[in-house]
């Protein structure tokens, strides 16, 4: 049997996982046809004309990250948790600026990795550490001087005379 970090779910599985882990008093704030949309998208395998869902099982004790929710999955909660069960208009607007924050950070992650003259500058010093290098390198390396054998001196000139 394969170990359930190992086995790959749909997030709509995973979702509907959380939403059996967290009990009837969360099912029921969701509406019945966001409800439908999640197990209509489930896949499952066929046995005795019944169908057999492939759920993952979660602890609520333990983080949903660590017990490997995926991003899409995350997403699915963090829109039923806003939209269906925040008590609050203040806990909305806090969970909105905890995301707004985040996607703040990222694009600074982003800017600073792929700012364009921060990519040309290294490209520049590596380029020019890798030069130097080369320089040294050929500073220090010997010169092989090959002198031509009598027989290859006989033939080069047997060739000038027909290229004449």
């Amino acid at each position: 049997m394969e170990n359930e970090a190992t086995v790959r779910f749909n997030p709509y599985s995973e979702v509907y996982g959380v939403l059996l882990s967290l009990g009837n008093d969360f099912i029921s704030k969701v509406p019945r046809n966001i409800l439908e949309n999640i197990t209509n998208n489930i896949p499952y395998e066929k046995a005795d004309n019944e169908k057999i869902y492939n759920v993952p099982k979660y602890d609520l004790k333990k983080s949903l990250k660590i017990q490997g929710l995926s991003k899409d999955a995350t997403s699915i909660i963090y829109v039923l948790y806003k939209n269906y069960w925040c008590s609050s208009e203040k806990e909305k607007l806090y969970l909105e600026k905890v995301i707004n924050n985040n996607d703040i950070k990222l694009e600074e992650k982003k800017k600073e990795k792929y700012n364009p003259d921060s990519l040309f500058k290294e490209n520049i010093d590596t380029t020019k550490k890798n030069i130097n290098s080369n320089e040294k390198i050929l500073e220090n390396s010997l010169v092989e001087v090959k002198e031509k054998s009598l027989f290859d001196k006989i033939i080069e000139k047997i060739l000038n005379l027909f290229k004449r």
